[in-house]
């Protein structure tokens, strides 16, 4: 299975991958770095009614205590509301600021990793730091413009989804998502950068998944080698006349 790898912005497939909860980890074959999906929740089959007689009422017992409290620790699987606040209070603030796709020092420009202060290449991408061009990872124009306004309304679903509707037409997911890591970085805790994350790479997987497949199934198409070989056996053939009537001349 091939996904696209959020650290070095390339579709390759998965050396390994393990689930882990509701969440699945893929290795990526080429850098080695992790990326992480989740998994839909499976329902739990009700119980099916017993096929035995019922057994005789027993009689009425005293009242029941109040169901007690929920314990403390069940809060730990809902997201913090502060999480989500402070996440749309920063992505505000960079919606405002002049260059709200800026990459922190101690990342790497190209793929989000992290930079080591002494080394002069990227150890998850192989970037040559000082070969560096913006102009290759940057979206287009209006995918740019698409991201500052679900910046500057962080929680809006609703304009998430036109900006990956739009990458995804304009061919420009690897970019979208290379926008969503760096939200991640800023933003540690960011519950809608993951979640954007996560929806870039599941549509870019489902993406190659399905040209893939129409590779496989479209009819008719002469494999290369096939083509280059009947070349040679023809070349072969007319030198091999040329030469008989050079003979007979």
């Amino acid at each position: 299975m091939k996904f696209l790898c959020a650290s070095c912005e390339r579709q390759a497939a998965a050396s390994s991958f393990r689930v882990e909860g509701d969440r699945l980890w893929l290795t990526c074959a080429h850098c080695g770095a992790e990326g992480t999906l989740e998994l839909a929740g499976n329902s739990t089959p009700e119980p099916r009614p017993s096929a035995s007689p019922p057994a005789p009422a027993a009689p009425s017992a005293p009242p029941s205590k109040p169901p007690a409290d929920p314990p403390a620790n069940s809060a730990a699987r809902v997201i913090p509301l502060r999480a989500v606040e402070d996440a749309v209070q920063l992505a505000a603030e960079a919606a405002a600021s002049d260059d709200p796709f800026a990459v922190p020092a101690d990342r790497c420009p190209k793929c989000i990793g992290v930079r080591r202060p002494e080394s002069e290449t990227c150890p998850h991408c192989g970037l040559t730091f000082v070969n560096f061009r913006p102009e290759e990872v940057l979206p287009s124009a209006e995918v740019a413009e698409a991201f500052r306004t679900a910046l500057a309304a962080w929680d809006d679903e609703s304009r998430h989804e036109a900006l990956v509707r739009l990458a995804r037409e304009r061919g420009e997911l690897a970019a979208v998502g290379r926008l969503y890591r760096i939200r991640s970085v800023v933003a540690p805790m960011d519950p809608i950068a993951q979640r954007g994350r996560e929806e870039i790479l599941r549509r870019a997987t489902a993406a190659g998944e399905a040209l893939r497949g129409a590779r496989t199934a479209a009819p008719g198409r002469i494999p290369l080698w096939q083509i280059v070989a009947a070349a040679i056996m023809l070349i072969g053939a007319l030198m091999a006349l040329a030469l008989m009537v050079r003979q007979l001349a």
